[in-house]
């Protein structure tokens, strides 16, 4: 992470103190043992053996507001079905965590956002309980509870609000209820097996484990002597950095977790949720025996991808970050040379069917846009509400490759391709999972008033259009179709993108797909060209990014022009790259958690070049911001356009993967100069770059360079403009 920052705003996208651990983390974490709060003792261990995993009546059911009362806990999720415990116990134990939660600290300064909601009563008083979202956990540092270079500067801390009022935990500490709370107030889960990312549904696996994990309590050697690290560290034992294995699943209000370190012959026994005063962590030496069982176990039990049935791709963060985000897709098998999902992304739905094709789903401008669905569409609600037909709309832009780019890739001709891909997963945020869509058919479809995907068959009510006249649409324009039931009482998703073509303007390529009537649905993989594409559409294109870190601008510029890839420069200060070198670059589409190996020929990669260390004024340190970074200032930036240029352009400045500063002109015959408000350090230097909007295959044109000039406050031109290039792109 480099040490200086171009400006505030970037600064704190940078150095955001919330940091997101990843569920590898989580486990390497649950076998680290507090010093603090630990209990020890060791008569305390949870009985597993009368555990209601045997029991046939279940104290979770479906969300009812109306009976929210002093024995029964409404449960609401950021994202996910609602619901209520009713179990006597359980909501006992849940009052008494959130009386815990009420004796720490008050600090109304940390925003987190809530990822659960909880109400109910207690002694006649409403309680309404948010629990922080994990992934927005702060660092003491940055909420003043403790300084840069304490040993607390570290610590993660959550909120637990209760009406109205928040209270600082810390994330982890046993002597936290946070976990403990965050467990309590959870639905049942099938069984993780964490360290290889899988999971399974088999019925008795639960009740396996708890047999082991009940035996190891009762008959194993516990590890009470643990040896101190360092002085005022936690007490930690000397392991492998991670377990060889761990498992973990959630039931009946408290998640178990087990983690097996093979070579020290030691199991790890964590517990959170409704324990009472239970130990939260405990480990067990000459543990062999049962090492070896979990081991058989495991062998024995079929897994399959966590990932592929779960919704773990949904999180509070995404709604948090921008509540329309409203669902989750995937089409498992349309895949890159690595094997990544092309389609694998978040869905938003706005006001209108235009803001999504240049916004993505954190609402940062892109070329690429995000996958959408239709304004008109009800998708985040309960079933018995949804739209009988969701249409999702998708960018189809060749040099960027992302979105539905490669949706078109299905009508091969043949229908083989649809055969590897036959299925969609698509959920919403108020479902618990992703759910299989089978593909019907898919073809190039006119734009009509009364094509397949009009705005009016987003539900079969009118008599206009029904069912059976969207059906039959359906079956007159694709050109390849799947033999498989369907009837008005289904739920239908329909994927829509532009077709890259000459003469396709008026036409869009669709999917249409049906969701299965249970998960144990099979259905034939028959599907079969039925007529001819009114277009041709070659698959793009793919190639690997070369290397160009510490590459010089002109190294690197050479390097991607060989690959057959574009570039556009940005510069930042940087104390660790030297100046004049590659500090950062970004393909179109980077995102930390959607990233590819490949990225589509012409594509433009966006390259950052080091000013080496900043030496202008900094800014000072504060209590609350404990960093310094470069001192800006607003400045006015005018660039002059040539009298000839005519058309629609858009003159943008990047800055690493951003566009920083951007203005797009409809008529620029009409402007003799564009004109930024911008904020930049002394001597930053912008590169400013010109786009002709109306070419399809228009390249970004390096049109200006200017330097940030405090004392004169103003920009200067560096070198010249180079109109030559820029008129050449009315051509």
């Amino acid at each position: 992470m480099n040490a200086n920052i171009t400006k505030e705003t970037a600064y704190v996208k940078k150095h955001f103190p919330f940091a997101t651990v990843s569920v590898a983390a989580c486990a390497v974490i649950a076998v680290a043992l507090a010093a603090t709060g630990m209990d020890k003792d060791t008569t305390k261990v949870h009985n597993t053996e009368n555990s209601s995993v045997s029991q046939t009546e279940k104290h979770v059911s479906a969300f009812d507001e109306s009976v929210i009362s002093e024995n029964a806990v409404a449960v609401t999720k950021a994202v996910g079905s609602p619901f209520t415990i009713t179990d006597e116990n359980r909501v006992a134990a849940i009052k008494a965590l959130v009386e815990k939660a009420m004796t720490f600290p008050v600090n109304e300064n940390c925003d987190i956002p809530a990822c659960r909601t909880l109400e109910y009563y207690s002694n006649g008083e409403k309680y309404t309980v948010e629990l922080g979202d994990e992934g927005y956990s702060a660092l003491g540092v940055y909420i003043g509870v403790a300084e840069d270079g304490d040993e607390n500067a570290g610590t993660e801390y959550m909120t637990i609000t209760v009406n109205g009022t928040k209270y600082l935990v810390e994330r982890y500490a046993d002597e936290s209820p946070f976990q403990d709370l965050l467990y309590a107030t959870a639905e049942d889960t099938p069984m993780f097996f964490d360290s290889e990312n899988l999971i399974t549904y088999d019925d008795n696996a639960v009740s396996k484990a708890l047999e082991i994990i009940s035996d190891i309590q009762k008959n194993g050697t516990l590890i009470t002597d643990i040896p101190e690290t360092e002085p005022g560290e936690p007490n930690a034992l000397t392991l492998s950095e991670t377990p060889d294995a761990d498992i973990s699943f959630t039931l009946d209000g408290i998640r178990y977790y087990a983690g097996l370190f093979e070579a020290d012959d030691i199991i790890c026994i964590k517990q959170n949720g409704c324990i009472g005063d239970e130990a939260h962590t405990s480990y067990y030496k000459n543990a062999r025996a049962w090492i070896d069982r979990f081991n058989t176990f495991m062998d024995s039990t079929e897994m399959s991808e966590a990932y592929l049935y779960t919704s773990r791709e949904l999180s509070a963060v995404d709604v948090y970050n921008n509540p329309e985000v409203v669902g989750y897709i995937r089409i498992p098998e349309l895949v890159n040379a690595s094997g990544q999902e092309y389609v694998n992304i978040e869905v938003t739905q706005h006001d209108d069917n235009e803001y999504y094709y240049h916004y993505d789903y954190v609402e940062r401008a892109t070329e690429a846009g995000n996958v959408f669905a239709d304004y008109k569409a009800a998708v985040a609600v309960t079933d018995d509400k949804r739209s009988d037909n969701v249409t999702l709309y998708g960018s189809n832009v060749r040099t960027i490759g992302t979105m539905f780019t490669h949706l078109t890739d299905l009508d091969d001709g043949t229908g083989e391709m649809l055969k590897k891909c036959p299925d969609i997963l698509f959920g919403t945020i108020r479902e618990d999972q992703l759910d299989r869509y089978a593909i019907i058919g898919a073809g190039c479809v006119k734009l009509e008033d009364n094509s397949c995907f009009a705005y009016e068959y987003t539900d079969f009510d009118d008599s206009s259009y029904t069912f059976d006249n969207w059906m039959t649409n359906i079956k007159d324009t694709c050109s390849i179709m799947r033999d498989i039931d369907c009837n008005a009482d289904d739920d239908y998703l329909t994927l829509v993108t532009d077709i890259p073509a000459e003469g396709a303007e008026d036409y869009r390529f669709a999917v249409f797909a049906r969701k299965l009537r249970s998960p144990e649905e099979v259905t034939e993989l028959n599907f079969k060209a039925v007529k001819e594409s009114p277009f041709v559409i070659p698959p793009v294109e793919e190639l690997e990014v070369p290397e160009l870190l510490d590459l010089t601008e002109e190294q690197a510029v050479a390097a991607l022009k060989e690959a057959g890839l574009e570039c556009v420069i940005s510069y930042e200060y940087d104390d660790f790259t030297e100046k004049g070198h590659v500090c950062e670059y970004y393909d179109p589409y980077y995102d930390p958690l959607h990233h590819y190996d490949f990225v589509c020929k012409g594509a433009v990669i966006k390259v950052c070049i080091s000013l080496g260390e900043y030496e202008g004024p900094m800014t000072e340190a504060t209590e609350s911001y404990p960093y310094s970074y470069p001192l800006t200032k607003d400045l006015k930036l005018d660039v002059p356009v040539p009298d000839s240029l005519r058309g629609s352009y858009t003159f943008s400045i990047f800055w690493g993967n951003d566009t920083q500063y951007t203005r797009t002109i409809d008529d620029v015959s009409k402007v003799e100069s564009i004109s930024f408000d911008i904020t930049e350090p002394d001597k930053m230097r912008l590169a400013v770059y010109a786009k002709n909007n109306n070419d399809k295959n228009g390249k970004y044109i390096r049109y200006a360079d200017y330097e940030a000039d405090h004392a004169g406050s103003t920009c200067k031109l560096i070198g010249e403009l180079n109109t030559d290039e820029l008129l050449k792109t009315m051509d």
